[in-house]
């Protein structure tokens, strides 16, 4: 009910906490006023980026590539975060990858991000 609130949700946290990212958008969906896409390691607790490291996504043992950006695209297209006549903001998180620049992963990421709406 109050105009100025709402949720900012951090994709890359879902994996970490257990969470699908369908289970996650749908249920802060009404209240969503920015989504964060990154990335994160879960399974290699030994991996210097393990955790909420912010890996550019598609990163190799991360969690989030194309397939899990597509849902979540999917998903918030489907909660009418994201439409024609709205917009709503969404922001890569991301830290560069090894070896990769600033911009080359920036490049990296609007690439995947492009791929994952082709199949939206």
């Amino acid at each position: 009910e109050v105009d100025n609130f709402g949720i900012l949700l951090d994709l890359s946290h879902i994996p970490l906490i257990g969470e699908t990212f369908e289970q996650a958008i749908r249920t802060v969906g009404p209240y969503l006023k920015r989504v964060h896409l990154g990335n994160c390691i879960l399974k290699d607790k030994s991996h210097k980026l393990y955790g909420d490291r912010h890996p550019p996504i598609g990163f190799d043992g991360g969690e989030i590539d194309i397939p899990e950006l597509t849902t979540i695209l999917r998903c918030l297209v489907e909660v009418g975060y994201m439409s024609k006549e709205n917009r709503g903001s969404v922001l890569f998180e991301t830290v560069p990858g090894p070896g990769r620049s600033v911009e080359e992963t920036i490049a990296d990421s609007f690439e995947l991000l492009d791929k994952a709406w082709a199949a939206v």
